[in-house]
């Protein structure tokens, strides 16, 4: 079996493009008041302005977060399953450390400084928001799920699947990964199903608790560490055998097609496993991919991926605020969308220059902060090993 690098430069590359997704997408909002079509029947309807029309793929770039998803189970079997003597507890430490303390920032920085999402803690409301958030549990009630910043319920249910992986690790290790990817498409192909009929029937959204849990999610974020699997043990990739372009396919069918909608998800996750297993086949011995990209491209697009959950985290309420500061610039000028449009873009060197910040000053140290942490679990369980990097 070829030698395997603990970091593999083009997931980084990955994460990159699929923060720069999610951020052309949530910036689509603010000159249209509209980041997709809406629907006619059940087909999108495309009786929009113009300027919109133009910057319909961009209303696909949602699917950054299926790509998060799917990385991110690949990265955590990669790192875990490099252990001898894999521990939940330290797994767990190791997560919390990586995605608690960033967040916590955040949302006090959002919550209790930046104007335009302050919390008034004398309302019951307030209360709400900001301790369904502390928990990480605001992606389970309709009136906390986008309470403080739109993007941050990804954010928990990341976080829930971290909870449920010991659960899947442990039935892969006694039975296989595929039951494992059997059982979770199962419960999140069904709940998806569901949630479409429902939808479908009363032309509403099912309770934040179906639709926003983890389980809605489950299988999309296990394929990837079942691939993550099959490559460490130099077994055969699942999915790469099939076209990327076949779920890139599909995808735009269930964008374009409501009865389909709901799957859409699911398929940009494997359409991103798929993407990875192709990079993994023509991958060098030492882990690397040769690609036709620019280095200094390549090398931008990697930078962006290691920011990329500081980017996640501030990026929204800064995007929804830029067009007052926009106005304020220029207070007799009436924008023409795509100019608003483009204006609203350029907020991104101010975003990359205060995720730099964040991920220099509180991402890793946190990261660091999280391994001395498990070292010292290590150390009261009498175990002496290496802490496994993350990925």
């Amino acid at each position: 079996m070829a030698s395997r690098r603990d970091h593999l430069v083009f997931l980084d590359q990955l994460r990159g493009l699929a923060i720069i997704f999610v951020f052309v997408y949530h910036t689509l909002y603010q000159p249209w008041g509209r980041d997709e079509l809406a629907w006619s029947g059940w087909t999108r309807n495309f009786d929009a302005p113009t300027s919109f029309l133009w910057m319909y793929p961009v209303s696909w770039g949602w699917c950054g977060v299926a790509i998060f998803f799917a990385l991110s189970g690949f990265c955590i079997q990669l790192s875990h399953a490099k252990t001898s003597q894999p521990s939940s507890v330290e797994f767990l430490l190791r997560r919390w450390f990586r995605i608690y303390p960033p967040f916590l920032v955040a949302l006090i920085f959002f919550a209790f400084v930046f104007p335009r999402t302050r919390l008034d803690m004398h309302t019951r409301m307030g209360l709400a928001q900001f301790f369904s958030h502390l928990l990480l549990l605001h992606n389970l009630n309709g009136k906390t799920e986008h309470g403080i910043a739109v993007a941050w319920w990804s954010i928990a249910v990341e976080f829930q699947l971290y909870l449920l992986y010991p659960l899947l690790f442990s039935v892969a290790r006694r039975f296989s990964w595929r039951a494992v990817l059997t059982g979770t498409a199962i419960i999140e192909l069904g709940l998806r199903a569901g949630c479409e009929i429902y939808m479908l029937k009363t032309g509403q959204k099912p309770w934040a608790i179906i639709w926003l849990s983890p389980f809605y999610f489950w299988f999309s974020w296990a394929v990837g560490a079942a691939l993550a699997d099959a490559w460490m043990k130099g077994q055969p990739l699942p999915f790469a055998r099939y076209p990327t372009l076949l779920w890139v396919g599909l995808l735009i069918l269930a964008d374009l097609f409501r009865p389909l909608n709901e799957f859409s998800f699911t398929f940009a996750s494997l359409a991103t496993v798929t993407v990875i297993a192709h990079f993994l086949n023509h991958a060098t011995p030492t882990g690397e991919r040769r690609t036709v990209m620019p280095g200094w491209l390549a090398r931008s697009l990697a930078l962006v991926g290691v920011w990329s959950y500081s980017i996640y985290l501030i990026h929204h309420p800064i995007v929804e605020s830029w067009p007052t500061v926009v106005n304020l610039a220029l207070p007799s000028v009436h924008l023409h969308p795509l100019l608003m449009y483009l204006c609203c873009l350029s907020v991104w060197l101010l975003i990359l220059v205060a995720a730099w910040a964040m991920h220099r000053w509180v991402e890793l140290p946190a990261i660091a902060i999280g391994k001395r942490a498990v070292s010292a679990w290590q150390r009261r369980r009498g175990i002496v090993k290496p802490i496994a990097e993350a990925v």
